[in-house]
């Protein structure tokens, strides 16, 4: 058979052909999946199903109580609007129950094939691949990302890994090769903007910059035209976004001169590395980032010398990375500026400076650059990734048995909420001097509308016949005269029913309480005085216990210490409390083991 009449084999053929002829390739694959593994086992044994710290915004909508909407799309978390992040977190929460671990495997996947997409894209610029192209897939999918994989999903884990995406487009230049290839480029880089807030503006703003060297180059004038619409299009999106920025939370952060805000951007560039290692080798550690930059702006010196003199090839190989690059420090002048005086190599910045690295990396690629250098990158990179393991898996492993322990307590049902709340809230971010009774809150809306873990436990005791816990607002019930309804904060609701100054009398409040099991159970008030207080139950008029509860300034829960027997039907539930200025905040009726009650 003549050679011409064999058949020609198709490109996606050869493109398979060559990637598994790359040993090399195979390794650097081998590490991406080891990097990947090592975090999917990390969200699998130390993430968990409760939101985290500002996640708990979300209860409102998953229980609910707010339907979907643009207001709620348009909400901002501290200087930081993600319509797009909240609308797939939204989507997530409803397919899973509102089980955050699903959210966590969503954003780890998102990210495992961003640092994929790059590994492909440094291999398509030099045809083949090289060991030191881990150092992609090592910043990547670091252990420093922990707080934006397991512990954290309303996060800046998912607009990295789309900035990934869109940065291994533009390596390769992807963009440049039809109008249908750049209208992806462009969706993905609105996509960024929609969900990254300020940061993943900048970074847009960049990415649309890297097109204007491709008009030079390009001749089609249907790629000019959908290159101008679309990129207008999405620089008039991030300018919006932009200007309609939230103004600083806390003014107290942000840099106070000049050269503390230069001093904190050197070191925000390179928090990428990991708290750990800079803690030990900084200012050291800055020579990583200084010394290949370097070299790269030095063969751009001369580029842009023979530039002068028609010779424009080599300014090819960086002039459109570059405007991506420019903005990825910008970022960190900008978190430099705005948390200069928080702990500026946080891991939750990783995901916002990697960019740094990634771009640093594909320009010494683009630029042929001695390989010496990138090697050196990867090794040292290695090398971090291995110290900072040991220092992020300790505190984990100890969080994640308070967690365990809180979700056992949820499990059981045998202990008022309030106080599950109170002793566990710094295990979910918040403070419970200030956010206990709003977690109380979150923690009743979840049970009641079976969402998040709540789903399985409730499920489970009504398969077994188990009674729910029940609580209830304090105002809920038919209220005596002596009570005033006031503002709270630290209400679970944002009221709390006081005992008038003005009541001769102790103040009355009678609930009808629905029990569909009978068996044993105990009350808890939550309640605050600023001294000695008293608490009378009467169950079905008949019943009668007092107990009296020392002073306290802040609301705590106060448990009645006789447990109610309570047979299966209504009741009636009247409550009295005095002196004045007592406040009752929430009403709680637990269902007790026998163990338990006695």
């Amino acid at each position: 058979m003549q050679k011409e009449n064999l058949p020609c084999p198709s490109t996606l053929r050869r493109w398979l052909a060559s990637v598994l002829a790359d040993r090399t390739f195979h390794g650097v694959l081998l590490v991406w999946a080891l990097c990947c593994a090592a975090l999917f086992v990390g969200v699998a044994k130390l993430g968990g199903s409760l939101p985290w710290a500002d996640e708990w915004g979300f209860t409102s909508i998953a229980c609910g109580q707010e339907p979907l909407s643009w207001s709620w799309l348009w909400v901002a978390n501290n200087e930081h609007r993600l319509p797009l992040l909240r609308l797939g977190l939204y989507v997530i929460g409803r397919l899973s129950h509102w089980d955050w671990q699903a959210m966590h495997y969503a954003t780890l996947t998102l990210m495992s094939l961003g640092a994929l997409a790059l590994l492909f894209a440094a291999r398509s610029i030099r045809s083949h691949s090289a060991l030191s192209d881990t150092f992609l897939c090592l910043v990547v999918l670091s252990p420093g990302q922990y707080e934006t994989t397991w512990a954290y999903a309303y996060s800046f884990g998912a607009p990295g890994a789309l900035i990934c995406i869109a940065l291994s487009l533009a390596a390769v230049r992807w963009p440049q090769r039809s109008p249908k290839h750049l209208i992806c480029y462009l969706l993905t880089v609105l996509a960024i903007t929609l969900t990254g807030g300020p940061p993943g503006n900048l970074m847009a703003l960049g990415f649309v910059a890297a097109l204007a060297p491709y008009f030079r180059e390009t001749t089609s004038r249907v790629w000019k035209i959908s290159a101008g619409v679309g990129g207008g299009l999405v620089l008039a999106v991030t300018g919006l976004l932009l200007v309609l920025t939230p103004p600083p939370h806390n003014r107290d952060y942000i840099s106070n001169s000049l050269a503390s805000t230069v001093a904190a951007t050197l070191k925000e560039s390179v928090c990428w590395l990991g708290s750990p290692v800079l803690q030990v080798l900084w200012p050291w550690a800055f020579l990583i980032v200084l010394l290949p930059s370097l070299w790269v702006a030095g063969r751009m010196v001369r580029d842009l010398l023979r530039w002068r003199r028609s010779n424009q090839t080599r300014a090819r190989e960086w002039m459109d990375l570059v405007c991506i690059w420019l903005p990825a420090f910008l970022v960190a002048v900008c978190i430099a500026y705005g948390r200069a005086r928080l702990d500026l190599w946080a891991f939750r910045y990783i995901a916002l400076t990697m960019p740094i690295g990634l771009v640093l990396y594909l320009l010494l690629v683009r630029m042929r650059a001695p390989l010496v250098i990138p090697h050196t990158l990867a090794v040292v990179l290695a090398i971090f990734c291995g110290w900072n393991w040991p220092c992020i898996l300790l505190p984990q492993i100890h969080h994640r048995v308070r967690m365990a322990e809180l979700v056992q307590i949820l499990a059981q049902g045998n202990v008022p909420l309030s106080e599950v709340c109170e002793r566990h809230c710094v295990d979910v971010g918040f403070s419970p001097e200030l956010f206990s009774g709003r977690l109380t809150a979150w923690m009743m809306a979840l049970r009641q509308s079976d969402q998040c873990i709540f789903r399985g436990i409730n499920r489970r005791k009504q398969r077994t016949g188990e009674a729910l816990p029940q609580a209830w607002e304090a105002d809920s019930g038919k209220l005596g005269e002596g009570w005033v309804s006031l503002p709270d904060m630290n209400a679970t609701q944002g009221l709390t029913l006081r005992v008038s100054e003005a009541a001769t009398q102790p103040a009355v409040a009678v609930y009808h309480v629905q029990v569909p099991i009978g068996g044993i159970y105990q009350l808890c008030c939550r309640m605050r005085a600023p001294k000695r207080h008293t608490l009378t139950l009467i169950v079905d008029g008949n019943q009668s216990q007092r107990q009296t509860f020392p002073a306290a300034n802040a609301f705590r829960p106060c448990v009645l210490k006789t447990p109610l027997k309570l047979e299966p039907g209504e009741h009636e539930l009247t409550l009295s409390l005095s002196p004045e200025r007592s406040d009752l905040d929430l009403v709680e009726l637990v269902p007790q083991t026998p163990a338990n009650a006695q």
